[in-house]
């Protein structure tokens, strides 16, 4: 199988047991994130496992800071990290990120 085509399948795969089986979900992501750490797909997924039912947002920022650096013009990012922050009582940082993100649609 081709690696672009493995991608899209194990991205697929970890969507797909997202909401059946968030274990299996984050093994799967962290197997793209260890065949093709430059996508940054994989690790908004898998910040997307960790704060789902508030499971572990520490983790969950993690990935979705290394998310943004990967794909720094990806607004939606911004707008994730900041709603985090805020949960995570950041108020100041959830600001800042939020503007990064505005200035990226400018």
């Amino acid at each position: 199988m081709e690696s672009a085509a493995t991608l899209q399948a194990l991205l697929k795969l970890g969507a797909h047991n997202s909401i059946k089986d968030k274990n299996r979900a984050k093994i799967i992501y962290k197997r793209c994130i260890d065949e093709y750490p430059n996508d940054f797909r994989a690790y908004f997924n898998l910040g997307n496992i960790f704060c789902a039912d508030d499971q572990d947002l520490e983790q969950a920022l993690k990935h979705y800071i290394r998310s943004a650096e990967l794909s720094p013009k990806t607004i939606e990012i911004y707008g994730v990290i900041s709603g985090l922050l805020i949960k995570l009582m950041h108020p100041e940082a959830a600001a800042r990120t939020c503007y990064q993100g505005l200035l990226i649609g400018k």
